[in-house]
This record gives structure tokens, C-alpha cells and sequence, in this order.
């Protein structure tokens, strides 16, 4: 389909699937198109020995290659989205694997090449195939184009309003002054009235709103963490670093009770 010089093709996208483990969940990706293999994710949602966390991502490559023919490439995480090291307990930090014609999990500790991955890049009628019952988003081309007009209707009218805004409004101020006296007298008042407000708040005789004192603190306390951040920075990173962990703690722990109320 054309849409004003743009070809808009249709596009499928997979959801990933999630299950709970207790100690661990896993996310299952669908290859992307033209790639030989899945992606597997352990996430651990506390801490696990090392030889655990490498038995538990073989075994769960094998359920996964049985489940779907495609080779899968597994890979651990803890609650905090980082990788867990499995070196040297294991040669890397991933696992790629298949079954093979006895059906037997065949696993490689090591990225390998594609020449050496049973199965050739995906196709999209392949993938439609061999996931059939895997939830997927659907893109058409309709779609895009409603959205594509859509754009560029809200587009038209932001330039309509900075047209009015910067043009039009501007010009009838400038009528207005012209033409009306009392405009710039007006004006000219309101300018005397903001100037006698700038001097009473100078000589306190207006007491600052709370809203303004609740600002002035904030301001304050911005420049006190400002200025001790420069004093110290290697502190200033360590505490960013705990925050954001903290952060993807609690999406995780989010994430595992969405799986948990599931069941």
C-alpha cells in the first residue's frame, strides 16, 4: 500500500511469554525476524548459588527447545536487571542450546556462529508456524496510515497556532498600542504598579506567599545537594547507583506478583 510516497507494509510483533518459578521467573522472546534462535531470560528474585542459577538456566533451555523446535540462548539476571557472572564456575555467562534427533538437550557454554546453529534465520511464515499460539500485535498498514494522517493533522494545527501566536497576536498588540491611547497608559500603569511591587518585596513590606517560600526552599535545598554533589561524586554515583537498583527491584517484585496472581 502507498501513503503519499511512503510504502506502509504490515508488521507482527510476538509477546514475550512469562511464567513464575518460585525463586526465578522466565521471559521466552520469539526470534526477531532473520535471526536462528530464541531468547530466554532467568530473572531471580533472590539470591541463589551460582551452580543453582547455571542448572536451573540448562534445564529451562531444554523444557523451552522441547516446547518450541528452536534453539534458545538463555542468560540469568538478578532483581536488579544485571547479569549474573556465572565465570568460572561456567566458561560464559550464556547458554546457547537445541534438541537433537535423540532428543537430547544439546547446550554450548559460548556464543557460536550461525553456521553452527541447527536452524535456518526465521521467516515470518516460519514464525507464524511455529508459534501459533503465541500472543501477537498486529500492525497494518491501515493502521499506519490513520496514524500517519493523524500526525500530520496535528502537525497542520501546531502550525496554526504558532502562526496566531507568533504573528497574529503579536500585530493586533501592536494596533492596539498604536491606535488606542489608553493602551499605553494602561501599560504604562501597570509597569509603575509592578515596580512598586518589586520595591515593597525588596523592603519586606509584602510578606512572600507560601508557595513562593515553598520555592525559594526548594531552590535552597537544590544547591546544598548541588554543591555537595561536586565536593563528592564518586558518593554522588555509588547513591544513584542504589537508587536506580532499588528502582528495578521494585519492578521486579511488581513483576513477579502480576505472574503470581496469574495462577
Amino acid at each position: 500500500m502507498q501513503w503519499r510516497g511512503l510504502e506502509l507494509k504490515d508488521t507482527t510483533r510476538f509477546l514475550p511469554i512469562k511464567e513464575h518459578r518460585g525463586t526465578y521467573f522466565v521471559e521466552y522472546n520469539v526470534p526477531s525476524e532473520n535471526y536462528p534462535f530464541a531468547v530466554l531470560q532467568l530473572v531471580f528474585v533472590q539470591p541463589v548459588p551460582i551452580p543453582d542459577v547455571a542448572m536451573a538456566m540448562e534445564s529451562e533451555l531444554g523444557h523451552w527447545a522441547r516446547r518450541y523446535a528452536v534453539p534458545v540462548m538463555v542468560t540469568a539476571f538478578d532483581n536488579t536487571g544485571s547479569v549474573i557472572m556465572l565465570t568460572p564456575t561456567q566458561s560464559a555467562d550464556h547458554a546457547i542450546g537445541w534438541i537433537d534427533g535423540r532428543s537430547k538437550a544439546v547446550i554450548h557454554w559460548r556464543l557460536l556462529t550461525n553456521e553452527e546453529i541447527p536452524s535456518e534465520p526465521f521467516t515470518l511464515e516460519r514464525l507464524l508456524a511455529t508459534y501459533p499460539d503465541v500472543p501477537r500485535n498486529t500492525s497494518t498498514a491501515q493502521d499506519k496510515a490513520r496514524h500517519f494522517e493523524s500526525t500530520r493533522r496535528r502537525n497542520r494545527a501546531l502550525v496554526y497556532v504558532l502562526i496566531v501566536w507568533f504573528g497574529a497576536i503579536p500585530i493586533a498588540i501592536t494596533l492596539i498600542t498604536q491606535f488606542v491611547a489608553w493602551a499605553g497608559w494602561l501599560a504604562s500603569g501597570i509597569s509603575v504598579l509592578n515596580g512598586l511591587r518589586e520595591i515593597a518585596n525588596l523592603k519586606g513590606w509584602i510578606k512572600p506567599s507560601k508557595r513562593n517560600q515553598e520555592k525559594d526552599e526548594e531552590e535552597r535545598r537544590m544547591k546544598h545537594h548541588h554543591y555537595w554533589c561536586e565536593r563528592n561524586p564518586a558518593s554522588f554515583a555509588r547513591l544513584m547507583g542504589e537508587a536506580l537498583d532499588d528502582e528495578e527491584r521494585e519492578r521486579t517484585r511488581k513483576e513477579v506478583e502480576v505472574l503470581r496472581n496469574r495462577k
